[in-house]
């Protein structure tokens, strides 16, 4: 509720400030469930785009688990999205020191 908040806080005040040129997205990380990625949401009115952050790691070199979390991420973002009537994003994808050549082409695309 103290995040909720905060977020509301902040659109308002810049609202006030007369600050109309931001586009407010709601990004969380790893999420299982709508209610899960929702836990923590605003509310329609202070959100424009909804968006999650993904990154594989050495333990999945070839990136089966990357690929699978990632999209059935997008899947229940897909449907929140539609729901809500909001665009959806992966925000922010990668790899640490990205040690697979065809990362970008590969397991990301």
């Amino acid at each position: 509720e103290e995040f909720k908040a905060a977020w509301k806080f902040t659109f308002e005040y810049l609202q006030k400030k007369g600050v109309h040129n931001l586009i407010y997205s709601y990004n969380t990380g790893s999420f299982d469930s709508k209610e899960d990625f929702l836990s923590h949401y605003p509310g329609d009115n202070y959100v424009d785009m909804l968006s999650f952050d993904a990154y594989q790691n050495n333990d999945d070199k070839e990136g089966k688990k990357f690929i699978e979390g990632v999209q059935k991420q997008l899947k229940i973002l897909n449907e929140i999205g539609l729901e809500k009537h909001k665009p959806i994003a992966l925000a922010e994808a990668g790899y640490e020191a990205i040690p697979d050549a065809n990362w970008w082409t590969g397991p990301l695309l």
